[in-house]
């Protein structure tokens, strides 16, 4: 489909055509480029560049091509398959660019391939930007004048906050004919992100149109979509305004519109006008409601966190040293049901002989004989001074237990996924926390904690979900991602403000929490206020696929 879309104007190039693979592997999309031309009908001269650094992978490359050239006798093929190094060799000039380039996180980086991207991106990756990043920048600046490029991309490309100044130069530049997202993580074996997929022309004056495809994590999902935008090729070469399965859509907007998103990852798009007008109508966000927080990471859970058995056999001046720990398993209903503690290190210890005189037993049963593959975690590595402090935290997070109400929320999650914390007394972990801002926490302390009730309520509704679903990627079993830089455009009402400005909602607050004093309310009331939080009714919205399994 890429190879497709990446030529569907093959028409208007010369009888010469350049098509570059900057890292190609065995040359699958350059073989794929080659039969899409056949089927076309072309019958000039088609040259192929391919790059890679691997030997191995370019020996394959040139078998696959020689495989296919065989069965082409229309057109005459040019091979410029050689090994190369992408961070030093030249690229050459293509008016096709198809890639699978490789994913690679900050994180995972070297200094030279860290540097290589800067350079790449001239500053506007700033942040961390992935390695494809580095990549899909080089291969626009070897596209012809009026060329094409079309790649896969890791989803948070899409969406980072720090890539948004990058995005927003790419439009410059180039036009964005394809955006989609494929929630379908059993696609590519190996990957272990959100796979997306970018198409961009050369000449921005080409195309205004924009095509955006999203499909969830249901198997067969992202083959649908997939279909949807091969058939337009062959088609009126455009989509309907809106084609959409349960668990898919593609759709058409233009550049303008899409140039005031804050993010481009694609949303399944079942709301409709429903989501414009409730961006209209709500002026607060996520973000100016709450600061939603990473937990704490501690780099080897294995050895911080650890089973209430094994923490209740210890003595109780080592107990103090532990705090009630939430991960993914700790939401139950909506509440919050701990089985596991947290290490926490204190910051006094400066030595290793410190550590062992607080908690001699833990020491020995459990940090003792793992001190070396402590030391070796990134994080301590990163940080020469720590290093020799391995039995500390990777990020401890210094707001943890500042003793604030606060909502909980699993890393990846549908409904019920949130839970309070009104006395900050959980060790937040493998879960966000939802801090209550300066709008919401301005109030008393009996109206703070009225308020982030109610919140529960509605974040625990499915209204929640199909809104956040415009906003957030899907995960492995369908689940949404609520990462900071995902959820912070998300419309959230302050109601706060609601209840002080709106009687009937602070009514229907009471009659809910009357019923339900020290409980979640039952899906459908949760349903009831989160519609009218949002100044709808529930009929409004489409709920469809958001019934939970019995």
């Amino acid at each position: 489909m890429l190879a497709e879309w990446a030529l569907r104007n093959w028409s208007s190039f010369p009888d010469e055509l350049t098509i570059a693979d900057f890292a190609c592997g065995s040359a699958v999309f350059l073989t794929e480029a080659l039969r899409t031309l056949e089927r076309r009908g072309f019958r000039g001269t088609v040259r192929l560049i391919g790059r890679d650094k691997s030997a191995q992978a370019v020996t394959m490359a040139k078998v696959s091509v020689r495989t296919v050239q065989r069965d082409m006798s229309m057109m005459q093929v040019i091979s410029d398959i050689c090994q190369a190094d992408a961070f030093e060799a030249v690229w050459p000039t293509a008016d096709i660019v198809l890639m699978n380039p490789p994913f690679r996180s900050w994180e995972g980086m070297n200094q030279q391939e860290r540097e290589w991207v800067r350079q790449s991106t001239n500053e506007l990756g700033r942040g961390r930007p992935d390695l494809s990043v580095g990549f899909i920048e080089r291969g626009i600046q070897s596209l012809s004048p009026s060329g094409a490029l079309a790649t896969l991309v890791p989803a948070g490309v899409l969406a980072s906050d720090s890539l948004s100044k990058w995005r927003n130069g790419l439009l410059q530049r180039v036009t964005p004919t394809l955006v989609a997202v494929l929630g379908e993580h059993g696609l590519f074996q190996h990957a272990l992100v959100n796979v997306g997929m970018l198409a961009l022309q050369n000449s921005p004056a080409m195309r205004k149109q924009l095509n955006v495809a999203w499909s969830s994590s249901e198997s067969g999902a992202a083959s649908l979509a997939i279909r949807a935008i091969r058939r337009s090729l062959f088609g009126s070469n455009e989509v309907d305004p809106l084609i959409k399965g349960s668990e898919w859509s593609v759709s058409v907007t233009n550049v303008e519109t899409w140039k005031k998103r804050p993010s481009w990852l694609p949303g399944p798009g079942t709301l409709g006008s429903l989501l414009e007008t409730i961006q209209g109508r709500i002026e607060t966000k996520v973000e100016d409601v709450f600061l939603v927080r990473q937990g704490i990471r501690t780099g080897a859970n294995d050895a911080f966190v650890q089973p209430v058995g094994v923490v209740e056999k210890l003595p109780a001046r080592e107990r103090r040293y532990f705090r009630e720990a939430v991960d993914a398993a700790s939401f139950v209903n909506g509440e919050i049901e701990s089985q596991k503690y947290l290490f926490i290190p204190e910051h006094t210890w400066k030595t290793e002989a410190e550590v062992k005189e607080a908690v001699p037993e833990f020491f020995e049963q459990h940090l003792r004989h793992k001190k070396e593959s402590l030391a070796e975690r990134k994080s301590l590595k990163r940080e020469p001074r720590r290093r020799h402090r391995w039995w500390e935290l990777t990020w401890e997070r210094a707001w943890t237990f500042d003793g604030r109400p606060r909502l909980l929320s699993k890393r990846f999650g549908l409904y019920p996924a949130f839970a309070r914390d009104f006395e900050g007394r959980f060790a937040v972990v493998q879960a966000n926390a939802w801090m209550p801002t300066r709008a919401l926490s301005d109030r008393n302390d009996d109206a703070v904690r009225d308020g982030l009730t109610a919140y529960w309520w509605l974040l625990n509704s499915r209204i929640a979900v199909a809104l956040f679903r415009e906003y957030c990627p899907n995960v492995a079993g369908g689940q949404l991602d609520l990462e900071h830089k995902y959820v912070r455009h998300v419309p959230l009402p302050n109601l706060l403000r609601q209840f002080h400005e709106n009687p009937a909602i602070q009514v229907l607050a009471s009659s809910i929490r009357t019923r339900n004093p020290d409980r979640l309310p039952n899906l459908s009331e949760r349903d009831q206020f989160a519609a009218a939080a949002f100044g709808t009714d529930v009929s409004e919205w489409n709920l469809s696929g958001l019934e939970l399994p019995d």
